[in-house]
C-alpha cells in the first residue's frame, strides 16, 4: 500500500512538473507582436525626419550646395531626401486652390514608397537648371530642360516660385540621374517631382 502511494505522489508530482514547463513557455503571439512593432518603426521615424529641414538658403547657391550634399560618399540620403517632404502648408504655397487636395492626396502615397534621392555608381557631378512658374508657362528661359508636362500644368502652380530640375551625371556625360521639382516654399526647400502626373 504505502509502494503504491509514493507510486501515485511520483506520477502526479511529474505531472505538474510537465505542466509548469508548457505553462511557461512564452506563447507564440509574443514574437509575432514584436515583429509588428518592429515593421511600424520606420513609419514614425520617417515622419520624424520628415520635420527636420536642411538649412540651405533659397537662392540658387542654397539649391546647389544642398544636391551637392548628395553627392558626399556619406551622405545619409534617405534622410536627406525625407527633410524634402511637403507638409500641408507647402502644398498650399505651390498649388492653386482648386487641385491642392489632389496634389496633397498624390504625393502624400508617393512619399510612402520612400523615394532616395541618389546618384549611380561614377556620377560625381551636379547639372543644374531653374525656371519660375512664368518661365514654365510661357516656355522661357530654362523652361526647355524641365519635363514638357510642366507646361500644361503650370497654370496649376502658385506664382512666383522658382523650380529646380537637375542631373547627377559621370565627368563629360550629358545624361544620368534626373530629378525635378525642387522648390523653396515657408523658409525651407521640399521636393514636388512631376506635379503634371499627378494634377
Amino acid at each position: 500500500m504505502r509502494i503504491n502511494h509514493c507510486l501515485a505522489v511520483l506520477i502526479a508530482g511529474t505531472c505538474l512538473v510537465g505542466c509548469d514547463k508548457s505553462s511557461s513557455s512564452p506563447p507564440s503571439p509574443t514574437v509575432a507582436s514584436a515583429s509588428a512593432s518592429t515593421e511600424t518603426a520606420p513609419a514614425s521615424t520617417a515622419l520624424a525626419t520628415a520635420t527636420s529641414r536642411l538649412p540651405f538658403p533659397g537662392t540658387e547657391e542654397g539649391a546647389k550646395a544642398l544636391l551637392e550634399g548628395f553627392l558626399k560618399s556619406d551622405a545619409d540620403r534617405k534622410t536627406m531626401t525625407s527633410s524634402l517632404r511637403p507638409d500641408a502648408a507647402d502644398f498650399d504655397a505651390i498649388f492653386t486652390s482648386d487641385v491642392v487636395a489632389n496634389a496633397r492626396a498624390a504625393y502624400d502615397e508617393k512619399w510612402k514608397e520612400e523615394p532616395v534621392v541618389e546618384a549611380r555608381e561614377g556620377q560625381t557631378e551636379l547639372q543644374m537648371w531653374k525656371a519660375t512658374t512664368e518661365q514654365l508657362r510661357d516656355g522661357s528661359g530654362d523652361a526647355s530642360e524641365f519635363p514638357s508636362g510642366y507646361k500644361k500644368i503650370a497654370d496649376k502652380l502658385k506664382p512666383g516660385l522658382t523650380f529646380y530640375r537637375f542631373k547627377f551625371v559621370k565627368p563629360g556625360d550629358k545624361h544620368g540621374n534626373a530629378f525635378d521639382g525642387l522648390v523653396f516654399v515657408n523658409g525651407h526647400w521640399v521636393m514636388v517631382s512631376k506635379p503634371y502626373r499627378y494634377l
